[in-house]
């Protein structure tokens, strides 16, 4: 978030975002890291989650995606249409 903080900053706001993040990071703390963008900023979250079952869903206007394991993000990405 604060790496994200500090580039937002110095540099455009960007047309897409992602964020990646392992099984630590909370839905909360994706919320946060949201808000560093505009609304017309499109933000896609991944969260890598040893053993989980993939699932597509939104937070605060970011798209959630949550794999289990590498070989499950394609097949989430292409349900979520990016």
């Amino acid at each position: 978030r604060d790496f994200a903080r500090e580039v937002t900053k110095r540099l455009p706001a960007p047309s897409v975002a992602m964020m990646i993040a392992g099984s630590r990071i909370d839905t909360a703390e994706f919320r946060s890291m949201r808000s560093l963008f505009s609304v017309e900023t499109i933000c896609l979250a991944i969260r890598v989650e040893v053993g989980a079952t993939p699932k597509l869903g939104a937070i605060s206007g970011t798209t959630m995606i949550t794999v289990g394991a590498l070989s499950d993000l394609s097949a989430v990405l292409n349900r979520a249409g990016a």
